[in-house]
């Protein structure tokens, strides 16, 4: 209908030559992303504002296709992001804490995953690892995978992690824990103690999952 317009119509991507989003009013984040973008969110959040803005600024802060919006406006991403138990707020400082909670989801949707109803632990580590695209989109912008079974001396014992991954936001590891079974208090004495450890061998703050 508007042919000028549209050829000058902003892509995803321009917010790195323009100011944060929060120096902009929502509507002009609006005519930030491409109309496509736009009419997904619309048909989506159905009159819901805060959603409608949430998956337009996530759209900006982590460069989506109009692909990866649809995936993540079909798996409920704003009712569960920000929404983990952690205890960030007591264990981490003050500016890292509302960072670090915004990362995290509850629940992690694995739906990309192809396996066996009765799937082991391992199994599923090598899914994850067959997948990492996808699951690094799930778990959010700004992850590093360190290593799998990464080795780690506690003591006079060798320790091995499921995941290390290293969030270049955060600036702070994350130890990440796989269970295939409902959670067990003994799980978070291994976890703050793989925590610890390397938080003391890297000299930087450690975020535990």
């Amino acid at each position: 209908m508007f042919p000028d317009a549209m050829e000058k119509s902003p892509q995803v991507g321009d917010e790195l030559k323009s100011p944060q989003l929060g120096d902009e009013s929502d509507v002009a984040l609006v005519f930030r992303i491409p109309w496509g973008h736009n009419k997904l969110i619309i048909d989506k959040c159905k009159g819901d504002r805060d959603k409608a803005l949430f998956f337009v600024k996530e759209t900006l802060s982590n460069n989506w296709s109009r692909a990866v919006l649809m995936n993540f406006l079909d798996t409920n991403l704003y009712e569960r992001k920000g929404k983990a138990v952690t205890n960030f707020k007591l264990s981490l400082p003050a500016e890292q804490s509302d960072l670090a909670q915004q990362i995290t989801k509850d629940q992690y949707n694995f739906d990309f995953l192809t396996l066996r109803t009765d799937y082991n632990e391992k199994e599923l580590k090598d899914a994850l690892m067959d997948n990492l695209q996808d699951f690094f989109l799930e778990l959010g912008k700004g992850f590093a995978l360190l290593g799998r079974e990464y080795r780690l001396v506690v003591g006079n014992t060798e320790q091995f992690l499921d995941m290390l991954f290293y969030n270049v936001q955060l600036h702070c590891y994350v130890v990440v824990e796989i269970k295939v079974r409902e959670f067990d208090p003994g799980d978070m004495g291994q976890l703050t103690t793989y925590a610890a450890a390397v938080e003391g061998s890297r000299q930087l703050p450690v975020c535990m999952c």
